[in-house]
């Protein structure tokens, strides 16, 4: 079997199968076969101005994307006549070009991205905001260029789902690779991954989910996807049984965490995982709109009834001021308990 870099360096013939095109009609990219190797992908970058029919002879080079899709890197002939992209990408700069100066003055000017995931679309930001959402965000997600190139990659979408899943359909048999990134971001625990296959960003988190690596800013994460809701009840993407580059050493990593009805029915993942001696488990409950609240006392019955042999230890935080006041009053009307549950005789004490 070739290596990636001797295919890259050969000449392949090919031919065209399918056109695929934006909601608006433009052309989004071509998917043809290759001889010996199967699909690829004509994308952005090497667009002609036309499609071309269906069953039309290519030669073209090819290049491996870092999602595991071969995609044209050049078009060397077409039905046998040599061909050259200038044309095409002489137009692609001519219309960039009339867009801005289309959207200097005039803000319907502006482009408007349908294909990504809108809650990071913010071309339309203007002053201080505009700002904010780029130094807080880690990515360009004001720049319409950036935007562009996002839409035209991005082949996986969030609207083509409408549940929970804990891998999407028709995975590929790669997983995806990512970056981590600047947005609701807290080290070690959890962040978002952009991943420009996919149109939206990407919700990580450090729990069962997690195959080896840490969390950190830039780290690059290799992932499979699945969807679940966040706490606005909004579908997003997750990354499942990821594996980060980035390691923290003897930085302490936060506890595997379940939600007080998802520890309820994982009694076999939970004996497996603090069957190690040196694991241990939160067990939470959140006061979050739409799903039932557990209180400390009924959580601790439980665990006395279920799991009388294991020890644990309630977490009074934010904890209470002898006024009665809770050092972080937000948070505490948020989290409605917080308790560690460890290995059968290792560990904390029991209550």
């Amino acid at each position: 079997m070739p290596t990636d870099r001797e295919i890259e360096s050969k000449i392949h013939d090919a031919i065209v199968v399918e056109t695929e095109r934006q909601k608006n009609g433009r052309l989004k990219r071509i998917k043809i076969d290759v001889e010996a190797l199967g699909d690829a992908f004509i994308t952005k970058k090497i667009l002609p101005k036309k499609a071309f029919p269906n069953e039309t002879k290519l030669c073209v080079k090819i290049s491996r994307h870092q999602d595991g899709r071969w995609l044209v890197s050049e078009i060397i002939s077409i039905n046998g006549q040599s061909y050259s992209s200038s044309a095409a990408q002489v137009k692609r700069v001519n219309d960039k070009n009339k867009l801005k100066t289309e959207s200097k003055g005039n803000k319907k000017g502006l482009k408007k991205f349908p294909d990504l995931d809108q809650k990071y679309v913010f071309n339309l930001a203007v002053g201080k905001s505009r700002k904010k959402i780029q130094n807080s965000y880690g990515l360009n997600l004001c720049s319409e260029d950036f935007l562009e190139d996002w839409q035209e990659n991005s082949f996986v979408k969030l609207v083509d789902y409408s549940d929970v899943l804990e891998i999407i359909p028709n995975h590929p048999e790669s997983k995806f690779t990512g970056t981590i990134i600047a947005f609701n971001f807290v080290k070690g625990w959890q962040g978002f991954v952009y991943c420009e296959s996919i149109n939206s960003l990407v919700y990580i988190k450090h729990n069962l989910s997690r195959l080896s690596g840490s969390i950190d800013l830039g780290a690059k994460v290799e992932f499979f996807l699945g969807t679940n809701f966040d706490n606005r009840k909004q579908l997003q993407f997750v990354a499942i049984d990821w594996e980060s580059n980035v390691n923290r050493g003897n930085a302490p990593e936060p506890a595997i965490t379940l939600e007080f009805e998802e520890f309820q029915q994982s009694r076999t993942l939970v004996e497996t995982l603090l069957s190690e001696a040196e694991q241990f488990l939160m067990i939470t409950s959140f006061d979050v709109s739409g799903k039932q609240v557990y209180k400390t006392d009924e959580i601790v019955d439980y665990l006395n009834r279920e799991y009388s042999k294991y020890p644990y230890q309630v977490l009074e935080w934010p904890k209470q001021s002898i006024t009665g006041r809770s050092t972080h009053p937000r948070i505490a009307n948020y989290v409605s308990a917080a308790i560690v549950l460890f290995p059968q005789n290792d560990g904390g004490e029991e209550e």
